[in-house]
């Protein structure tokens, strides 16, 4: 899953050098079951002194727009006026190994997903907390 969403962002922003980070409690392997996924990207936009929140979230929306109708999708909500905005998912693991013909079987049928973009100068001073 991780891995088709990396790869949508790509389609998404082709041409563009992508980052990305899984934080939170899947990071620190702290998850319990009910744990979302928190991914985090950097590189899909250009930021500058001004624009960076309007840049950040017309990326966002364009990643948005691309996850748009895909069956292992079983909700999505893209919250633009959130102080970090973010896309929230919600992965249907069944309809996920439908579509990916995997055979893996999982205990667990649901994972919501939290998507942010990051700005480069954001990446670096999270990566030198690391």
């Amino acid at each position: 899953m991780y891995e088709l969403l990396q790869q949508i962002s790509k389609d998404t922003f082709s041409g563009k050098k992508l980052e990305f980070d899984i934080y939170g409690s899947m990071a620190t392997g702290l998850a319990i079951d009910s744990s979302d996924l928190d991914i985090a990207v950097s590189g899909a936009f250009e930021c500058g002194p001004i624009d960076e929140k309007k840049n950040m979230i017309n990326a966002l929306s364009a990643l948005n727009n691309n996850l748009e109708g895909l069956e292992y999708i079983k909700s999505k909500q893209f919250i633009s006026s959130a102080m970090v905005p973010v896309i929230k998912l919600l992965i249907d693991f069944d309809k996920l190994q439908n579509s990916t013909k995997s055979t893996d079987a999982t205990a667990i049928k649901l994972i919501n997903v939290d998507i942010i973009f990051i700005s480069p100068a954001m990446g670096e001073e999270k990566k030198e907390k690391f």
